[in-house]
């Protein structure tokens, strides 16, 4: 029972953070938002690879070194929550106890937290600076509106972004939420 808790749990966070892998490092969408593909491209690839952020002010720097760290821990709990799921479904296989319902439990698991995100986005700003609050260091991610980071990631950026997460991480509950009731309705049929 316990190790279904956690596929259903891993699994959970695999949709849930499938859409922020998508999004996180897509160039076309970051220029929905500005003109400036050097600059942009210059971010996306200190934040995929390390490579120097040159012509930003070291207050950018300063909090992009925190945005690639809180993307790094992301996606690492994505890896592994994979490994895992796949590592424990494999196992439950082998043991004859995989339990179909998993997929069902992780899609709900992912769909109430979902919609609690996307209900606390309703008031974007508070959501905004609440996520700053808690992962950012001092005050490292405020900025005038002069700055290249504001320019180049406007806060329409940030709630498209988060829109776009939402739909897809909505959208593979609901193909899990297909293939739990699938399986079973083939399991059924077949026993």
């Amino acid at each position: 029972k316990k190790l279904i808790f956690l596929q259903a749990l891993f699994l959970g966070l695999l949709i849930i953070l499938s859409g922020f892998k998508f999004v996180v490092f897509d160039l076309n969408f970051y220029m929905k938002f500005n003109d400036n593909k050097e600059d942009t491209l210059k971010v996306i690839e200190y934040l995929q690879e390390g490579k120097p952020l040159n012509g930003f002010t070291d207050k950018e720097i300063i909090h992009m070194t925190d945005v690639k760290r809180i993307i790094d821990v992301f996606l690492l709990i994505f890896y592994l929550s994979f490994v895992f799921f796949i590592f424990i479904t494999c196992f439950l296989i082998y043991e004859n106890k995989f339990d179909k319902k998993v997929f069902i439990c992780g899609a709900l698991f992912a769909v109430v937290f979902l919609i609690a995100l996307f209900l606390l986005s309703l008031n974007f700003q508070s959501l905004f600076l609440n996520f700053h609050q808690a992962f950012f260091q001092d005050n490292s991610w405020i900025f005038n509106e002069k700055d290249k980071l504001v320019n180049l990631f406007p806060e329409d950026f940030f709630k498209s972004m988060l829109l776009r997460i939402l739909a897809i991480d909505f959208v593979l509950a609901f193909f899990a939420i297909i293939i739990g009731l699938a399986s079973n309705r083939y399991y059924k049929q077949n026993i």
